[in-house]
């Protein structure tokens, strides 16, 4: 019985860890308001851009874009507008697979937002 037991630990035991499906977890978005710091993206053409939270102390630039995500499902994009202020147009998002979210915001043509962490307090950005 000894033996048996044995084998079972040694060599179904593992077996049967790795056919069992892991369930994917949902990376949480660092909620907040998020602006874009070209001044740091390394090729300001690539589809990944580098943002900073809102209260980071970037230098003087001419119109700044940027984006909020709320826990509450509130999703907002913020951008220069004609007047040199900013603008912003307000939607919703929902997450169905992780480090990605669908966002839905009228009057643009944008549906999903995919991030990863860059560091502390640096997320790269791809926007579709």
């Amino acid at each position: 019985m000894r033996i048996q037991g044995l084998i079972f630990l040694l060599i179904i035991l593992p077996l049967w860890m790795e056919a069992k499906p892991k369930k994917q977890k949902k990376m949480r978005f660092p909620f907040g308001t998020w602006m874009r710091s070209q001044e740091e993206d390394k090729d300001p053409n690539a589809a990944w851009l580098l943002y900073r939270p809102g209260s980071y102390e970037f230098p003087p630039a001419r119109g700044r874009s940027g984006f909020i995500v709320q826990k509450d499902g509130k999703f907002a994009l913020l951008g220069p507008s004609p007047a040199d202020r900013s603008d912003t147009a307000w939607g919703s998002w929902k997450q169905e697979v992780a480090g990605r979210l669908q966002i839905e915001v009228s009057g643009t043509a944008l549906s999903q937002l995919s991030w990863k962490s860059a560091g502390k307090r640096r997320l790269l950005v791809e926007l579709k």
